[in-house]
């Protein structure tokens, strides 16, 4: 798994969980989720109707949006920590994809400039080239990050997302605008760093993957596991 960072965390992690979620966009509740889990090594799956909350409770297992009700990450419930730490172990990766760099060098780097990963060292130039040519993006590190296609600035951003190794990965559509052949780099690189330890939380229409651990659905704003 060359060029594959291996999810290691500052704090013990085992797996994240809530519990009588309410997640809220302009005051108002849009996504109720009585219970939800992922466990360490498991790709969950999530789909919803277009519109149907996908992304916002994505977005507040992040903590990036209100919300109500318990979170946790094993015994640490959110309460105890600051958004920062608590985005260096749960990393949302959103779409549309964004470079947030002029250059490839630039946008890997951007997560470690960060507060979530404040003196955290940066991935080595090695590491950078071998994240990219992992994910069929072999080009120098300086190449701008305005020659990409947007397939490509979306592996981009599934490389920088897998270099700041957290342990819970929230991917939302990460193969949309793909071909096919790019979407087996991504389910590829996905997979082994799910087989490293890491959590990942996948929500999009229809899954590229074969298998998954777990499933859950947004109907009505309520949130439930499918058997």
């Amino acid at each position: 798994m060359t060029g594959l960072p291996i999810p290691g965390p500052e704090i013990k992690i085992n797996g994240l969980w809530a519990e009588g979620l309410e997640v809220y966009r302009g005051g108002k509740v849009i996504v109720n989720a009585p219970a939800f889990a992922v466990n360490p090594g498991e790709l969950v799956l999530l789909s919803s109707p277009s519109g149907g909350g996908k992304t916002s409770f994505l977005l507040a297992l992040a903590r990036l949006i209100p919300y109500s009700g318990v979170l946790q990450l094993g015994t640490v419930r959110a309460t105890e920590i600051p958004p920062s730490a608590w985005r260096k172990e749960v990393l949302y990766s959103g779409q549309p994809p964004q470079p947030l760099g002029e250059t490839l060098r630039a946008a890997l780097s951007l997560p470690f400039t960060l507060a979530a990963r404040s003196g955290t060292p940066q991935p080595t130039t090695t590491a950078m080239e071998s994240q990219l040519a992992e994910l069929g993006l072999d080009y120098p590190l300086e190449r701008p990050t305005s020659a990409l296609s947007l397939g490509e600035v979306g592996r981009l951003t599934l490389a920088r997302a897998l270099l700041a190794a957290p342990s819970i990965l929230l991917l939302d559509e990460p193969t949309a605008n793909l071909d096919e052949s790019s979407k087996k780099y991504v389910t590829r690189m996905v997979s082994r760093y799910i087989d490293a330890g890491a959590s990942v939380v996948v929500a999009a229409h229809d899954s590229p993957w074969l298998t998954h651990d777990r499933r859950y659905t947004i109907t009505g704003g309520v949130l439930e596991e499918l058997g």
